[in-house]
């Protein structure tokens, strides 16, 4: 029992780390902003609440509405939130991921 809890533990968090990269290499070649800017340095947290990723933040909660049940993140669908201001900022959520800021 032990050792199935093991493995199942390591599938879930290599099963993790593959979604964060797909995600972020979406949203980076998406957006096109710096590496050192806050949306990238953000990584989980540009969605989740937490550094370990944990409850959505307003700008995942409108993603995961945008997202409609799916698994995989295109920029269609990123682009569909667009015009949103998810975190209540001045500027749209595209408009800040452009410039590299956090949208939520």
């Amino acid at each position: 029992m032990k050792r199935l809890l093991t493995t199942s533990a390591a599938l879930g968090f290599a099963v993790a780390a593959l979604a964060l990269g797909s995600f972020v290499s979406v949203v980076q070649s998406t957006y096109k902003f710096s590496a050192d800017s806050p949306a990238a340095k953000a990584k989980c947290e540009l969605c989740h609440t937490g550094k370990m990723g944990g409850g959505l933040n307003a700008y995942g909660k409108d993603l995961k509405a945008a997202m409609k049940g799916g698994k995989t993140i295109t920029p269609a669908i990123l682009h569909s939130i667009d015009g949103k201001k998810s975190g209540g900022h001045a500027e749209t959520n595209g408009e800040l991921l452009k410039a590299g800021k956090l949208p939520g």
